[in-house]
């Protein structure tokens, strides 16, 4: 755990230190151009963000033949989310842009389903047996509170022209917390048949929990270089289309199993495991105020990490299980829209 904790430390460090190191250079550059290359224009956008998505855990064990099997998988679902933000950015001259955004959620509804499921046939070396769903349940999905930032640095080489490619790097972070609860239909087929295996669900009988069964604590960390094409067809109309690569993430996830009093403590690290596309438009009504659109897809799929296993949740309770390995996923589309005042 110390090792992820440092190693991310690190990876952030450098990639702060890239973006001022950067723009420290930027800054050097302009150092003789005109007056109007030097100034530094600012702007705030407040804006809305309609956020639709799942995120999910996995659990994977070896089976017979030494080969990564899915033992478990959670589907939290993240529907008709709303966010309210807040968005800053800074243009060093014509050329250098500094991006950081900060929002909050709105709480306190259910999001959609938390889809629980097991295949404990996984050890089987017969991939037919070993996909046999044999447990699954279906949970409402409620949640507590969902934060999210960023910060980002373009470089615009032709801020000018109707045409550009605008190179970027950054990162976003967020943290937030969900429940699988209320009254949750289950179907569990945990005795082995006759012929020494699991059978499916679908022939299980239907049961029942009520209350709080799950809940998911995450705090995951985003980085990633790409570029944008920027289109402006009119002096106060833009289009553009960004794509990313993802060349590192970690994420911190606690899962607490509360009917067993069990918790679970994935830590996850992994390089170019994703991509992020988005296409925006902006439109200016005069030097001072914009209104932007913007449309953005996330996917994200990780497979290297730790588990910790605790029985009491407390700090230092927590003991590193070496039977299997987590893994976690993240699907999101976005829309958003902001209105843009430049000082």
């Amino acid at each position: 755990m110390k090792k992820s904790l440092k190693w991310l430390r690190k990876s952030l460090s450098i990639l702060l230190l890239s973006l001022f190191s950067t723009l420290a250079f930027a800054q050097s550059a302009d150092s003789n151009s005109a007056d109007k290359e030097k100034k530094i224009t600012f702007s705030i956008s407040p804006f809305l963000t309609y956020h639709n998505g799942v995120q999910q855990e996995f659990v994977y064990q070896e089976n017979n033949s030494g080969n990564q099997a899915k033992l478990s998988q959670l589907d939290w679902e993240q529907k008709n989310l709303l966010f309210a933000g807040i968005e800053a950015q800074a243009e060093f001259g014509s050329h250098f842009i500094i991006q950081t955004d900060a929002s909050f959620a709105v709480p306190g509804y259910q999001t959609g389903y938390v889809y629980d499921s097991d295949w404990d046939n996984y050890y089987n070396s017969d991939l037919e047996i070993a996909s046999i769903k044999n447990c699954y349940s279906i949970s409402d999905c409620d949640f507590f509170y969902y934060f999210a930032a960023s910060l980002f640095l373009y470089y615009d080489p032709l801020p000018e022209s109707d045409f550009d490619l605008i190179p970027f790097a950054g990162v976003d972070y967020s943290s937030n917390c969900f429940e699988a609860c209320g009254t949750t239909r289950c179907w569990y087929n945990r005795t082995k048949n006759s012929s020494g295996y699991y059978d499916s669900w679908e022939n299980a009988e239907e049961s029942y929990l009520y209350g709080t069964v799950m809940t998911l604590k995450r705090q995951n960390i985003f980085t990633w270089m790409g570029f944008s094409t920027v289109y402006r067809p009119l002096q106060n109309l833009s289009f553009s289309i960004s794509f990313a690569l993802n060349p590192y993430s970690f994420v911190d996830s606690l899962d607490q199993h509360n009917k067993k009093n069990l918790w679970y403590l994935d830590l996850l690290s992994q390089f170019f495991c994703g991509y992020k596309f988005q296409a925006e438009a902006e439109y200016s009504f005069n030097k001072k105020h914009s209104l932007r659109a913007n449309f953005s897809l996330l996917s994200i799929e990780m497979d290297q990490g730790t588990t910790y296993t605790s029985y009491s949740g407390e700090k230092g309770s927590f003991y590193k299980d070496d039977s299997s390995w987590p893994g976690a996923a993240f699907n999101y589309m976005k829309a958003s829209l902001a209105y843009r005042f430049t000082i």
